[in-house]
């Protein structure tokens, strides 16, 4: 998985419609699925809904900026002309 972000990846490219990709869509549905049936749900279930989506979000994003932003580094900050 360290490898997945890298700059130079050499896994396996992404196939349109493969399992990985079936997978992932039909995650999706079955959560917007369970969405739907939140709505008819009182308020203090939906605002316990709402902050779990939250969290997960925040959860699978934030690992990620960092690495995104020591690989720019990397690449282009080393690159760049030095004007001191």
């Amino acid at each position: 998985m360290e490898n997945l972000f890298s700059f130079d990846y050499q896994g396996a490219p992404f196939v349109f419609l493969g399992t990985a990709h079936i997978a992932a869509l039909c995650f999706l549905v079955l959560l917007n699925l369970f969405l739907l049936r939140d709505r008819k749900n009182d308020e203090q279930a939906r605002r316990k809904t709402r902050w779990a989506i939250a969290i997960i979000l925040w959860v699978s994003t934030f690992p990620f900026f960092p690495n995104l932003h020591f690989t720019w580094a990397a690449r282009y900050r080393s690159s760049l002309p030095d004007n001191g």
